[in-house]
C-alpha cells in the first residue's frame, strides 16, 4: 500500500503534532522556552534527516491540542492517535483501524522531505542535558551502486593476427588431417 499526501484547504483532524526544525537539542529547547511548551505535556521525538549523523529536527505529540502560537515550527494533524500528517493536507488511501495494529511503531510521521518515519525512541531530555556530549554512533551511508546499461552503446574487440591466423591454420590442418 502507498500512501499519499496531498494539500488540502483545512485541516480535517485535530493539530496535536509540532515539528521544530533544526539539529540542535539547544535550538528545540529554546523553541519549546519561546512558546510556553511544557515538557511533561509533550512526547519529544528526534527526526532524522537525509544525511548521514544530521537531525532534521524534534517532534512533539501534544497530550492535548498543540497551541495556538507556534512561530516559525509546523503543525501537524493527528489521525487515530497514531498519525500525523502536515498542516493543510489530506492522505490517501484510508487506513483501517486493523491494519494499525500490524504497525510496530507507537507513532508515525509523513516527514516532510522524504515519506513516511517511525517515531520510536522518545529523547530523554534529562540524559541530554546532564550529558550534553553527542553519541559517538555513527551512521554509514551505503556507496551507490553499480549501474547497470540498459543498451551497449559501443564495444570493441582486440585480438592478437598472429595467434588468430595460427588458431586458423591448426583448425584447418586439424580439419583436413
Amino acid at each position: 500500500m502507498e500512501l499519499r499526501i496531498q494539500p488540502f484547504p483545512k485541516n480535517n483532524y485535530p493539530r496535536k503534532g509540532l515539528l521544530i526544525k533544526g539539529s540542535s537539542p539547544l535550538t528545540w529547547l529554546y523553541e519549546m522556552e519561546i512558546l510556553g511548551i511544557d515538557l511533561n505535556e509533550v512526547h519529544s521525538f528526534p527526526i532524522p534527516s537525509n544525511q548521514p549523523n544530521v537531525l532534521y529536527g524534534c517532534f512533539l505529540i501534544f497530550k492535548n491540542n498543540a497551541p495556538g502560537e507556534i512561530g516559525k515550527n509546523s503543525y501537524f494533524q493527528c489521525i487515530d492517535s497514531k498519525f500525523f500528517i502536515p498542516e493543510n493536507t489530506t492522505f490517501y488511501p484510508k487506513i483501517n483501524p486493523e491494519d494499525w495494529q500490524n504497525i510496530d511503531s507507537e507513532f508515525l510521521i509523513m516527514h516532510p522531505e522524504f515519506g513516511l518515519v517511525k517515531l520510536n525512541e522518545e529523547i530523554d531530555w534529562i540524559s541530554l542535558i546532564q550529558h550534553p556530549k553527542q553519541r559517538e554512533d555513527k551512521i554509514r551511508k551505503p556507496l551507490n551502486g553499480v549501474k547497470i546499461p540498459q543498451n551497449i552503446e559501443s564495444y570493441t574487440v582486440e585480438m592478437d593476427d598472429e595467434k588468430v591466423l595460427e588458431a586458423l591454420q591448426n583448425h584447418k590442418q586439424n580439419r583436413n588431417g
